[in-house]
């Protein structure tokens, strides 16, 4: 008889257990997806900055002048051939 009033007992103890691991879970997904969405709008925000914009043409510019050194050396070593 008392392994049938221990039964609920255990029973309780494994569903308040699992009530914890669930809530805790779901606690950590939802931080975990507001602190991306953060994140994100972070991003955002600093991509519309003026020191991003700079940064953006500035690479821009290295980008052009090493294509155009590539077609320089392109087109003298199609000279060089000839």
């Amino acid at each position: 008889m008392p392994t049938s009033r221990a039964l609920p007992e255990v029973a309780r103890a494994t569903h308040t257990q699992k009530k914890q691991v669930a809530s805790a879970t779901s606690t950590y997904a939802g931080a975990t997806s507001r602190c991306e969405s953060q994140k994100q709008l972070e991003q955002k925000s600093r991509a519309c900055r003026p020191s991003a914009r700079a940064r953006e043409s500035l690479l821009r510019g290295r980008r052009f002048a090493s294509e155009s050194r590539e077609r320089d050396f392109k087109m003298r070593e199609r000279e060089k051939n000839f």
